[in-house]
């Protein structure tokens, strides 16, 4: 992606490529960088005299308005503040910066800057669910023309420079997106980027959406991939901008197009480190710290958590006793008023219901009766008489909330579907719930902060607090809060990594300072029933704290387990193997297991040549494989409401790897630890902390970083817990993610973001995929997906890989009898089962799937490259834990083969992550994760979903030994 600006006297062009700024001839040539890694500039603007630029940039961690000379040099910055401001631009004098901002709160609003004295007027007022920005002035400096989102329209408005009287609607665009308009030199036309709406005359159906460039409403291309950023005026009948990768001069009377050729280089130096070491080979006792929503008893000397996929109590100062002792899944424990109960969600018997449990007599029972959603995230009333839940609605992040009556079960809703919500918690009159929720800075972009919402569940009343500006809680997944004191009187949550303690009424709001307790890190806070002391987790350790603060104190946790490592020899006769390396299949192959490994593949001898001591495996009609890679999910993203049919049902559908691409870090250490110890059936879990974000985020299991000491705590979090994968996210500043990137590597951690540039140069090992960034657009693609010669090269270049997680839903049509498959029936919750099903009635048209076709193959490019490409679905947030293999069938539609597909999703994860001598192939030393399955999926990619049978660590299930706990459980018949 190029942007561009041209100098007064045209003789320079400036443009924005792979995030820096570079100056070159107007005639073309080499171009020179003029800006470093850090800078990340943006929508650069020539001032009139030719002697600034200014330019938006993320160098403080947010957006502002910054200046410079031509040549770099005299950077200084112009706005500040915890706002976004973009897309700045001078006016026609010099005088004045017009920019976009959402400092208005809510909505973009174009602002004037006086360049001279700093001051800073409002000129527009969007009204509420709409946004105004990429403002342009006119040529006589008496209005800003600028994009209006309103709904269902797209408008070019102008506004007079005072900010009075009613803009008036310049263009109009009922469908599509309309990009950055700019005005001639006479003001008699303005030029802009029109990216969908309806397609040209000339579009072949079959060809991808372009975006176009428009003069006056009139379309100027149709043929070229338009680059969505400002055309620059040359004079009133020449433009030049960017499509196809190039930059484009165009005479708009003679329709002549001309090409500036020009070359930029960049260099870098990407240090290689020691990858960190996974012992597959362990069998001593270890040390469990995988303590998933640990929480104080009412009385204050009980802790209750789930680890090992198991429900546990522990007297503070004696051994955990375990509660349960059963295959299902177990979540986010809570304790009645009184201590005599305990309460937890499990999906014995159907989705995820809560049960409570008398402690003295160890009875339970069921809180409600059928209903189709999960229940997880309780919480009691003081008054013992209600218990408040989270469920999940989609799947996708939406979650309503719910309050029961505990004697009777009947349930009522309080709060509509919110995006990923908090766990709730009462009041000390058992009818205000408190919990955290997430509040966008803007409706322009979907970044935010999760502030403090209460309702009273009489009158549903709502209020929203927020008494850390500019800030906000860490993440809203671990029980960071708020977590209201049984007293009432305060709230305890997590800003910064850190506990903090808030003064709060009786209904929740604000009467004072918050305070902080700790400097260390805190997760999962509870309190004790007395309001005097907070339990949380530290650094993989039970930690308590007095209310007031002093010194934190260790609660010891006596608690190990084993691998569990299989024993024997187990001999499996393959009818043909794919070993993860040939690009064809051999016939008649025997693999001998002994333990969790490979110890031998050879051609089929007779069984007594193996002793008699040996297990026969009969695969003599089926294929052997590598076992499959989903190489991007977030499995705590639905984990607590989906339980223990997922990971049965990714090792039915042939998966025995999940690299995690972020998820709260003691629920993945858990699963990670129960999946060794074999207490849960999942694949092995590559696992991910948070992922590591900026101040404002999105999802719930982001971990905002608001300063340096922030990012430094999350960094000590990191190497206490040890994950296998680092993952940062799209608000943080570029020298902190070479920082976090620098720390992970001396751990021996990949890292992943979804960035290409400056990640490459400060050696980011891989691309998680081209999806959202702050700017707001992507700078290795195009609008039209497409990638260029830059981004290929890079990736090839660099080795740094890329994860292809494009998939289409309506590809699941293509497996004929999957909505009867007993995997899907039984393995699915209603909800994924409900999505899979409109997946499989739905179509895909022919503009899309080329598209697709597009996107895909230009991942095939980087691949044939020299690259690497993983595949993945980002699920749940893509096609659901369900989406791996119709993906892999996407990508041998759109421009794969089957074996380059099939290597996606088993020796190239290996290899990033490290671990090509220990997976992703069948050879002798490798670690026996197999799938069994019926036909040739070179030849045909769907047979890579007829798993029969699946083999992880040495352990050999069937189908229907995975089903098995919930098979007579009706969910989607």
């Amino acid at each position: 992606m190029i942007q561009l600006t041209v100098s007064p006297n045209h003789d320079t062009i400036m443009m924005n490529l792979l995030g820096m700024l570079w100056t070159l001839p107007a005639s073309g040539g080499e171009a020179t960088k003029i800006t470093g890694l850090d800078t990340d500039p943006a929508y650069p603007s020539w001032s009139p005299l030719g002697d600034d630029i200014v330019f938006q940039s993320y160098m403080d961690g947010r957006y502002h308005i910054w200046m410079m000379k031509p040549d770099g040099s005299q950077l200084r910055q112009l706005t500040s503040g915890g706002w976004d401001d973009r897309e700045p631009v001078y006016s026609p004098d010099g005088r004045q910066i017009a920019f976009s901002s959402d400092r208005d709160g809510g909505e973009y609003n174009i602002w004037i800057l006086e360049v001279g004295g700093g001051k800073l007027r409002q000129v527009t007022q969007a009204a509420t669910g709409v946004s105004n920005y990429y403002p342009t002035w006119s040529p006589d400096g008496t209005e800003i023309a600028y994009v209006e989102n309103a709904p269902g329209t797209q408008l070019i408005k102008a506004v007079s420079v005072s900010g009075q009287g009613v803009p008036r609607v310049l263009y109009a665009h009922t469908s599509g997106m309309v990009y950055s308009p700019t005005w001639s030199p006479d003001g008699a036309s303005i030029a802009y980027v029109l990216q969908g709406g309806p397609p040209p005359d000339d579009h072949h159906p079959d060809k991808p959406a372009l975006p176009r460039l428009l003069v006056n409403g009139a379309p100027l291309t149709s043929k070229e991939d338009v680059f969505t950023f400002p055309p620059q005026w040359l004079d009133n009948h020449t433009l030049l901008y960017a499509s196809d990768g190039k930059i484009r001069r165009r005479d708009l009377s003679s329709g002549d197009l001309q090409t500036v050729a020009f070359t930029a280089a960049v260099s870098f130096h990407r240090a290689s480190y020691k990858k960190q070491k996974f012992n597959f080979d362990k069998e001593d006792p270890q040390a469990v710290k995988g303590v998933a929503n640990p929480v104080l008893s009412p009385d204050g000397t009980t802790v209750a958590f789930v680890a090992l996929n198991e429900l546990w109590t522990m007297k503070i100062g004696k051994k955990p006793v375990k509660v349960t002792d059963d295959v299902y899944y177990k979540a986010t424990p809570f304790w009645s008023p009184d201590g005599r109960s305990l309460a937890y969600s499990s999906d014995k018997n159907g989705p995820e219901a809560i049960y409570i449990r008398d402690l003295a007599t160890g009875q339970e029972r069921k809180l409600t009766g059928p209903f189709s959603g999960a229940q997880v995230r309780g919480a009691w009333s003081p008054d013992g008489n209600k218990i408040a839940f989270v469920s999940a609605t989609t799947g996708l992040g939406d979650a309503a909330t719910y309050v029961v009556d505990v004697a009777t079960g009947e349930m009522r809703q309080v709060l509509t579907p919110l995006f990923e919500p908090g766990r709730p918690s009462w009041g000390p009159d058992s009818n205000i719930l408190a919990l955290a929720a997430y509040q966008p800075y803007s409706n322009r972009f979907r970044e935010g902060h999760s502030l403090i919402l209460t309702v009273d569940v009489t009158t549903g009343a709502r209020e929203w607090h927020n008494p850390y500006p500019w800030n906000t809680i860490s993440n809203r997944k671990g029980d960071l809060g708020p977590v209201w004191s049984p007293d009432g009187r305060y709230m305890a949550y997590v800003l910064d990594g850190v506990l903090w303690v808030l003064p709060v009424d009786s209904h929740g709001r604000p009467v004072g300072e918050q305070r902080q307790v700790t400097e260390e890190n805190a997760d999962a806070v509870s309190w004790s029933g007395d309001s005097s002391t907070l339990l949380y987790l530290c650094d993989g350790r039970l930690r308590q704290v007095e209310r007031s603060g002093g010194a934190p104190r260790t609660v010891p946790l006596d608690l190990t387990w084993k691998p569990a490592k299989p024993t024997g020899v187990q001999v499996i006769n393959a009818g043909t193997l794919w070993d993860g390396q040939s690009a064809n299949l051999r016939n008649n192959v025997d693999i001998v297991v002994e333990g969790n490994r490979i110890v031998d593949v050879r051609e089929h001898q007779p069984n007594h040549r193996y002793g008699n001591s040996a297990t026969f495996v009969d695969a003599s009609a089926l294929t052997v494989m590598p076992g499959l890679w989903e190489a991007h999910g977030h499995e705590q993203l639905d984990q607590p409401y989906v339980g223990g049919r997922k990971g049965r049902f990714m090792l039915a559908m042939g998966i025995t790897s999940v690299m995690g691409m972020g998820d709260p870090a003691y629920e993945a250490l858990e699963q990670s630890e129960s999946e060794q110890a074999g207490s849960r059936l999942t694949p092995r879990y590559f696992w991910a902390a948070e992922s590591i974000d900026g101040e404002r985020v999105n999802y719930d299991f982001m971990r905002a970083t608001a300063n340096e000491k922030s990012l430094d705590r999350q960094l000590e979090r990191i190497k206490a817990l040890r994950p296998s994968i680092l993952k940062t996210y799209v608000r943080l500043r570029n020298d902190w993610q070479a920082k976090a990137i620098e720390a992970c590597h001396e751990l021996g951690m990949p890292s992943f973001s979804h960035y290409v540039w400056p990640a490459a140069a400060n050696g980011q090992d891989s691309c998680s995929h081209y999806a959202t960034q702050r700017l707001g657009y992507q700078l290795p693609v195009s609008a039209a997906n497409k990638a260029y010669d830059d981004t290929i090269q890079l990736h090839a270049q660099s080795h740094m890989a890329v994860e292809l997680t494009r998939g289409d839903g309506s590809l699941v049509g293509t497996y004929p009898g999957i909505m009867a498959d007993p995997r899907t029936l039984k393995l699915l919750n209603p909800w994924q089962y409900n999505a899979m099903r409109n997946h499989y009635n739905s179509t895909l048209s022919p503009t899309a799937e080329a598209s697709l076709r597009q996107f895909v193959s230009d991942h095939a490019r980087i691949l044939r490259a020299g690259g690497t490409v993983l595949g993945g679905t980002d699920e749940p947030l893509g096609l659901n834990v369900w989406g791996l293999q119709p993906t892999l069938a996407g990508f041998t539609r759109w421009g794969f083969t089957p074996y380059e597909a099939l290597r996606t999703v088993t020796t190239l994860p290996a290899k990033v992550m490290g671990l090509e001598s220990e997976l992703g192939t069948v050879q002798r030393g490798r670690l026996a994760d197999l799938s069994f399955v019926r036909g040739n999926p070179l030849q045909d990619i769907h047979h890579a979903a007829n798993v029969a049978m699946v083999m992880k660590d040495g352990h050999l299930y069937t189908v229907d030994q995975l089903i098995a706990p919930y098979a007579n459980v009706d969910l989607n018949g």
